[in-house]
């Protein structure tokens, strides 16, 4: 039988890619891992950092803009980082890319 990734082992994946500057692999990996728990955040904060980081700021701000919009079920010390710098992202995309 085959065996599949976790969500957790997808993240700890993308951050190791992220680290080597393997880029491409490091989305992949959060993207699986956010289509494995669609209603969580933090698959989409790395993302969001990354294309920030990596100038496709558009995307970044679509990221943000998502991040936003979520309601968290609970709010931790980690989701209210996370939050506040996707908060403060798009403040500073917004004027650039509101007309999308």
């Amino acid at each position: 039988a085959r065996t599949y990734p976790s969500y957790d082992t997808l993240m700890e994946l993308g951050i190791t890619y992220k680290a080597l500057h393997r880029i491409s692999e490091a989305q992949e990996c959060f993207i699986r891992a956010q289509q494995m728990v669609s209603n969580k955040f933090l698959p989409i904060y790395p993302r969001m950092k990354l294309h920030y980081e990596n100038n496709n700021l558009e995307t970044a701000y679509l990221l943000s803009k998502e991040i936003c919009n979520k309601k968290p079920k609970l709010r931790t010390g980690k989701m209210n980082k996370v939050l506040d710098e996707a908060r403060r992202l798009y403040e500073e995309l917004d004027p650039i890319y509101s007309h999308n």
